[in-house]
This record gives structure tokens, C-alpha cells and sequence, in this order.
């Protein structure tokens, strides 16, 4: 599981993040700025309405009820630039605040092109608990985050660890120094379908995940002087995998136990996950022997002809009866939209207000087919059992049984099967 550096120590809205319960409201898709490494389609020239999590909002009252419905505890407005829409972000701020008071942390993201002392001093009575600016997008000029830490105080920097410019990173830690800002959040780079034509043509390297390589070893670098300098600054490197790992568990977490069925069991990353047997002349004959007292793990579906397992049923009972089934295992991503149209399979509705609703509705994320012994009885005494891999090699009868030594080489090579195995499922599992 990815780890965080001096968390204690992050923005309460970065450990807001981390715990699941920030709200990230797109406010606008315009912006003053075309940086090369920007995520988004910054071809959009029609503005679009605000949106948290995919869901667009006509009424700041039904996004009052929203972020009640879901318990968020943070609040951050994005873009495009949010500034572009200052009168909107005004209007949204003061009504968090009517609703909500100060127990709501708010901040917004920008690039510091429309910054001035008016904006910034209306803000700061308006009850904005922080401003974090992007260094990249204006070449690193200092001049409106210069003004903000003397107007606001509460001044971050979050910008993209760029491998290019290193030693401009650098000079803005100095600076940073200077001027008491404390609270560094440096980016990895991702290359998506709009910054890809731009990536590639600086050469970078790619992971699986799509980050970029020699941004991390920059982030790396930047981390090293700020140790090695003893700047009084506080280091956040966030990776592409910790911001899929938490803010995508944080989605599913929210809204995945309104999408579940009674024979669908949520697992510690948020997942919805099914288990069954496709039922053929063999399972149904299995159907008829499953002992009056564990009838209740087992639901049969007869439109789709699947026997639903729940987990207590394999961790539980011997893992035999499953010798020559096809145990199917699906994992589901459970995701959000507005409430309009035909509802269909797999669509839920969700009452926000008495005339606001949205939808939830899922996604397979991973679909797996269990048949060799060996891993079946890993996923059902192993996974379900949340047993470590360790803990299961050192029990003699496992060992006994799938463990024996043929030759030196043999027996390794199977241990890191295994290990192969378990980290295919933590992926999705923890």
C-alpha cells in the first residue's frame, strides 16, 4: 500500500484526501493557461456547470445536500481556472459557509494569473481556509503568491515535479524559504490522451500506470535538497498510484454500499465483489448436498443461471467441492451520474433532496476465473481469510499439499506464483 511522508504534518485538506473525504468541485473548464502537462481537454471552449465526482449541479442548494448526503469534510475548487468564475466561487463559499460554518475546510486551485489584493482580501472575509497555486503554469513567478502570503497567510504550492526544470524548482524552494511558505505538494507527471503528443516528444518514460518516470526521480531530487539545504518546508509528493489508490477507494467507499446486492460484499478498497459458479448438470447436482445451515452464503440466480457465494462459505467449508467448477470472481468500480433518462440494469437512485437525485451505477474493474486447487484454496482460506501469504506457506498441512519439493528450483518458482498471485489481488482487494 502506498505510504505518505510527514503526514501529521500535510494540509488538512491533503489528509482529507488521504481519509476519503474531500470533495473536488470542478468549477468551470475554462482557463488563462495551455501548460504542456495539463491533464485535461484544454481545446473546451463552452464552459460547463460545476461537478463533484461526474455529477453537474444546477443549484448550489442541491450541492449543499450533496456534500451533506456523503459526509464530506473538505471542499476544493478547481478548473480550469476557478477564478475565471469568481462570482460563482463567491456564491458557493458563502453558502458552505451559511450551512456548514467553519467546521468545512475550503480551498481552490489556480494558476495566480487573475490574483490581486480585492480578490484575495475578499476571499480571506469570505472564510477561504487555503489557496494553493501552481509554480508551473506561470513559470514560477512568485509576484501573486508573494501577495496572497501577505494578505491570506494560508498559502500552498502545488505544482508538477517537471524533469526539465529542476533547477527553477529549486530557486522557488529558496524563495519558499524566504517567505515562510511551508507546505510543498509536488505532482508526478501523467500522460493522458491530451498532454500524450507533448510527453512524447520530450522523450519520457513511461510506467504502467501512465506517470512518467524522470518525474519522480525529480521529485526525488527535490526532496533530497530540501533534506540536505534543512529548509523549514513541508514535503507532499504525491504519486499517480497513491492518488489512484486513495481517491479512487475514497469513490467507491461513498457510493458503492448504495450500488451493492445482499449477495455482493464490499472489500476494504471500496470494490463491490461478486463471487459465483456459472451453473451447469455438475453444480446443480453440487446445489442439492450444500448442508441446510450454510444454505444462507449461497444465492441462486436463476435468470443468469449463477450460484452467488459469499464469502463466509469459503473461508468456512472445504474447498473440494469446487474441484472441476470455475469459480468467477468480479470486482466493480461503482460510479455516479445525474439522475435523467430510462433508468437501466445496475442503476441505482439516490434521493439528495426533494427535487435533486443522482444515479449510482458500476463498472467491472477486474474479472477473474479460479480452477487450479491451489489457487482456490489461496483466495478462499488466504484472501477471504486475510491471511498473509507468509502465514499460509508456513502451514504445514498447505505446504503438505501444494508445496512439495520436487527440486530446489521448482519450489521456488512456485513461491513466486504465489506471490504473483497475492499481489494481483491486493491490487484490488486492499
Amino acid at each position: 500500500m502506498p505510504m505518505k511522508l510527514l503526514k501529521d504534518q500535510l494540509s488538512p485538506g491533503c489528509i482529507s484526501c488521504i481519509n476519503g473525504s474531500w470533495a473536488c468541485v470542478f468549477l468551470n473548464s475554462l482557463c488563462t493557461r495551455r501548460c504542456f502537462y495539463c491533464p485535461q481537454n484544454r481545446s473546451i471552449k463552452v464552459d460547463h456547470k460545476p461537478t463533484v465526482d461526474g455529477v453537474y449541479f444546477e443549484h448550489v442548494e442541491d450541492f449543499l445536500d450533496f456534500l451533506k448526503k456523503f459526509n464530506f469534510r473538505t471542499v476544493a475548487f478547481s478548473g480550469g481556472e476557478p477564478l475565471i468564475a469568481f462570482d460563482l466561487l463567491l456564491v458557493y463559499l458563502r453558502k458552505i459557509r451559511e450551512k456548514f460554518g467553519k467546521k468545512m475546510y475550503v480551498w481552490i486551485y489556480t494558476n495566480g494569473d487573475l490574483i490581486n489584493e480585492r480578490k484575495l482580501r475578499v476571499l480571506k472575509e469570505e472564510g477561504l481556509s487555503e489557496i494553493r497555486f501552481d509554480l508551473g503554469a506561470r513559470k514560477y513567478d512568485f509576484t501573486p503568491i508573494i501577495l496572497a502570503k501577505k494578505i491570506f497567510g494560508n498559502v500552498v504550492i502545488e505544482t508538477p515535479a517537471i524533469p526539465e526544470e529542476r533547477k527553477e524548482l529549486i530557486r522557488s524552494l529558496v524563495l519558499m524559504h524566504k517567505y515562510g511558505i511551508k507546505r510543498l505538494n509536488l505532482h508526478e507527471l501523467i500522460m493522458t490522451d491530451f498532454n500524450r503528443e507533448e510527453f512524447v516528444k520530450r522523450g519520457y518514460t513511461f510506467k504502467k500506470n501512465n506517470s512518467v518516470v524522470e518525474s519522480e526521480r525529480t521529485a526525488f531530487e527535490i526532496y533530497k535538497y530540501i533534506l540536505d539545504n534543512k529548509l523549514d518546508i513541508v514535503f507532499n509528493y504525491c504519486t499517480t498510484r497513491y492518488k489512484n489508490h486513495f481517491q479512487g477507494k475514497a469513490l467507491n467507499m461513498r457510493y458503492s454500499c448504495y450500488n451493492k446486492t445482499h449477495y455482493e460484499t464490499l472489500t476494504r478498497s471500496g470494490h463491490i465483489r461478486q463471487i459465483y459458479l456459472q451453473v451447469n448438470k455438475k453444480t446443480s447436482l453440487f446445489l442439492k448436498k450444500i448442508p441446510f445451515s450454510t444454505k444462507k452464503y449461497v444465492y441462486f440466480d436463476n435468470k443468469n443461471k449463477r450460484l452467488h457465494i459469499y464469502p463466509p462459505f469459503l473461508r468456512e467449508t472445504n474447498t473440494k467441492f469446487l474441484d472441476g467448477q470455475k469459480l468467477n470472481i468480479v470486482y466493480y468500480d461503482t460510479l455516479i451520474k445525474n439522475d435523467v433518462g430510462i433508468i437501466s440494469d445496475g442503476e441505482k437512485v439516490l434521493r439528495i433532496n426533494d427535487k435533486f437525485s443522482v444515479r449510482t451505477y458500476r463498472k467491472i474493474c477486474k474479472k477473474i476465473v479460479l480452477t487450479k486447487d491451489i489457487y482456490l484454496y489461496l483466495f478462499a482460506k488466504g484472501i477471504l481469510g486475510r491471511l498473509t501469504l507468509v502465514d499460509l506457506i508456513r502451514n504445514s498441512s498447505f505446504r503438505s499439499k501444494f508445496l512439495v519439493k520436487k527440486s530446489l528450483n521448482s519450489y521456488k518458482k512456485r513461491i513466486e506464483n504465489l506471490a504473483v498471485f497475492y499481489s494481483f489481488f491486493e491490487n484490488v482487494e486492499f
